[in-house]
């Protein structure tokens, strides 16, 4: 059976942070990771996307993204940076090893016991979870589903509007992915591409009056929740406009006060104003052609793409009580210590200054309180 001081699972960006903090340390811990090299969580992703926050606040710990990469560093581009990062960490890092189970360790001084798909055990002092809230697609439960004839499909299987030249795509949910989805799809050339929306939200330019969003964000952080959604309402009034005659409504929620990450506009605006990207409401049902929406009218299709979402996965391998509620969502806090001693979250929480970027703080933070632990100095 396996035994380590430190065990971080999961290999992508907040896992490396973890690592890269704790070398500054001279801590070297053990990663598992699922994938077949870091950062192929990344690789894996559509071939329109970039970052959406800025390169010189979304790097991993002590390690910045090149100068020569653009502002909003694309995808591949990002995956790459993680995988030079784990290489030159020179970590100890076990690939194609998916986790199964989470629990408490019965065998003194370890706290906790890690089993894998492959049939290995780890036990280990620490424990951080550093899996990704964006580690297993949901698509509701419609009815009707399965007797559509069309294609249904979860935003991660998307790869390049292209693939739906001349087709009739419906993309559900108007979150990050399901934006920049549909306006893909519309300068691809699809025939129709409709957008369910069932819940509208904020909608901010990427580089409003010139600034990155993002920087908004982090500017804002210090003032009253109050200040910060209005300044942020403002932005998007003055840049976006009134979008209710294309059938975008006002937003349902804030940014700060309900702790919610802003649509963010790299396209679709100027394809809902050109009426290649059109409307629609909730679905109500699927139908053999197409679906129904909430209100009655039915429309054929030939795509349906539910950006409608991720859950952690936590759910299914988690055996320690009271961390997570029944949707995998982590319900204690990150990168501080938790209700079980050698427990830790990383990047496991939106956050208006981007996930990656608080990812590294709370790795800085895990690592120097894992330091001070074991009587390093700090």
């Amino acid at each position: 059976m396996p035994q380590t001081d430190i065990l971080i699972i999961g290999g992508s960006s907040s896992g490396l942070s973890v690592a890269g903090a704790l070398a500054q340390y001279g801590i070297q811990p053990t990663i598992l990771d699922a994938d077949a090299q870091s950062g192929d969580v990344w690789r894996k992703r559509y071939d329109r996307l970039h970052l959406h926050t800025i390169k010189g606040l979304s790097h991993s710990a002590y390690k910045k993204l090149p100068n020569t990469l653009p502002r909003y560093v694309p995808k591949d581009e990002f995956a790459d940076y993680l995988t030079r990062y784990a290489n030159e960490l020179n970590a100890d890092i076990h690939h194609n090893t998916r986790v199964t189970r989470i629990a408490k360790s019965q065998s003194a001084p370890y706290r906790y016991h890690v089993e894998t798909e492959s049939g290995d055990t780890w036990e280990a002092r620490h424990c951080v979870i550093a899996t990704g809230i964006n580690r297993t697609p949901f698509i509701p439960d419609w009815q009707g589903i399965d007797s559509f004839n069309g294609r249904l499909m979860h935003a991660c299987e998307h790869k390049t509007g292209k693939d739906f030249a001349g087709k009739r795509v419906l993309v559900v949910g108007i979150g990050n992915s399901g934006a920049e989805i549909s306006a893909d799809c519309a300068e691809q050339g699809a025939s129709v591409v409709h957008s369910s929306i069932r819940t509208f939200p904020m909608i901010v330019k990427r580089d409003p009056f010139g600034i990155p969003v993002h920087v908004w964000g982090v500017i804002l952080f210090p003032f009253p929740t109050s200040f910060k959604d209005w300044v942020v309402n403002s932005l998007a009034k003055v840049e976006i406009g009134d979008l209710s005659r294309y059938g975008i409504q006002q937003p349902a929620w804030n940014v700060f006060g309900d702790k919610r990450i802003p649509m963010i506009d790299v396209g679709y605006v100027d394809q809902l104003k050109a009426g290649t990207i059109s409307v629609k409401p909730d679905i109500a049902c699927f139908t053999p052609d197409g679906v129904e929406f909430t209100d009655g009218e039915q429309v054929a299709y030939d795509v349906v793409i539910a950006a409608t979402g991720y859950r952690t996965g936590l759910e299914k391998i988690m055996d320690i009580s009271g961390v997570i509620d029944e949707d995998g969502t982590v319900t204690e806090p990150n990168g501080v210590p938790t209700s079980h001693a050698g427990l830790w979250f990383v990047g496991l929480i939106n956050s208006p200054a981007g996930v990656l970027m608080a990812a590294r703080i709370q790795a800085r933070n895990i690592a120097k309180a894992i330091a001070e632990a074991e009587g390093i100095a700090v």
